[in-house]
C-alpha cells in the first residue's frame, strides 16, 4: 500500500496552522522556533501573521508531524555578535 505524501505538496502554512502545529508536536513555541532555526519573535510573527514561514520551514513541520518524527531540540545558547 502506497503511503499518501500528498503533504509535501503543501508549502506554505496560515498562521492558524503554525500555532495548531507547534501544539500538535506537543513542544514549546521556543521549542519549535530553535529546531527551525529560528527566534521565538520570528516563530510568534508566523503565528500572528507578519510573516511566511519558508518553505523548508513548513515542510520539515509537516514532515514531523506526518510521519511521526520527534524533533530533536538543540540547546539554547546565545548568539555571539
Amino acid at each position: 500500500m502506497k503511503k499518501d505524501m500528498s503533504w509535501m505538496a503543501k508549502r506554505a502554512m496560515s498562521p492558524r496552522e503554525v500555532e495548531r502545529t507547534v501544539k500538535a508536536l506537543g513542544l514549546t513555541q521556543a521549542a519549535v522556533a530553535r529546531f527551525i532555526g529560528r527566534s521565538e519573535r520570528t516563530l510568534r510573527r508566523y503565528i500572528l501573521g507578519d510573516a511566511e514561514m519558508r518553505p523548508a520551514e513548513v515542510l520539515l513541520l509537516r514532515a514531523c508531524l506526518e510521519e511521526g518524527w520527534d524533533p530533536v531540540i538543540p540547546p539554547w545558547t546565545p548568539e555571539c555578535n
